[in-house]
């Protein structure tokens, strides 16, 4: 039954970047390079099992960064320039909050309790709309392509048209004073909810925001580098994840 459904599963995952055309003899590719790899065998100390088949990875590239990669990249610079004795981190993947545990304590927070074993990170189960945690108290937060999907409902939160801001006001609130905020999200030429996936923000709906707040440095992760605002804004604004670094002033 296992085996069947990596079949379909690598059969689908093929077909959602690839012509249908091309199916047949990426499969027959696939049992003729089987047959070969048993052909050229010459000894008992490995069992060959075609369980597990990879169709979609033979192509002329090894891949491309992605906002996701630039936006981490980003946000991890400036953690390592601030090295923070702890980092209360709001949701982010967990590539970055394992790479950032490296040199931190992080202290993850979301309505999913995040499964590790690394010693570094502590999790907890917090809303983003109502952190647990003082007024001024956090001197160093991340949110990195999260406080976009708040209030959409996609990951079992509660449904709030304004869950965005919230979360934003929450971040203000417990930051500490001369404190570092990282967050990023979609930006875009227009304010746009994209239900149920994202809110798509301008940068000018951005600064409004984090009203009250410094900005640090802001850049606009796109899918094959990241920029700055001027050269964002040169070229019409295209969707991108923006990336932002604020902090509380008194």
């Amino acid at each position: 039954m296992i085996k069947t459904k990596r079949y379909i599963d690598s059969t689908l995952k093929f077909l959602y970047r690839n012509k249908a055309i091309d199916m047949p003899k990426v499969w027959l590719k696939y049992f003729r390079d089987l047959k070969k790899l048993k052909k050229t065998q010459d000894d008992d100390e490995f069992t060959i099992s075609p369980d597990y088949p990879c169709l979609a990875d033979n192509t002329d590239s090894s891949g491309d960064f992605g906002r996701y990669v630039y936006q981490d990249s980003w946000a991890f610079k400036h953690l390592l320039s601030k090295k923070p004795k702890k980092l209360v981190d709001i949701a982010s993947s967990t590539y970055f909050v394992a790479f950032a545990a490296q040199f931190t304590l992080i202290e993850s927070v979301d309505i999913r309790l995040l499964s590790t074993s690394m010693k570094a990170i502590k999790s907890k189960i917090g809303d983003a709309t109502s952190l647990p945690y003082q007024n001024n108290s956090v001197k160093a937060l991340s949110s990195l392509s999260v406080i976009e999907h708040i209030g959409l409902g996609r990951y079992g939160d509660e449904v709030d048209y304004n869950g965005m801001q919230k979360a934003i006001d929450e971040m203000k609130r417990v930051l500490a004073f001369n404190g570092m905020i990282l967050v990023a999200f979609p930006v875009g030429k227009k304010n746009e909810v994209v239900f149920n996936a994202h809110r798509i923000c301008t940068p000018e709906k951005v600064y409004v925001m984090f009203e009250g707040l410094k900005l640090i440095d802001e850049k606009y992760a796109l899918s094959d580098k990241i920029i700055s605002k001027k050269e964002y804004d040169k070229i019409d604004r295209p969707y991108s994840y923006g990336c932002y670094y604020f902090t509380k002033l008194k």
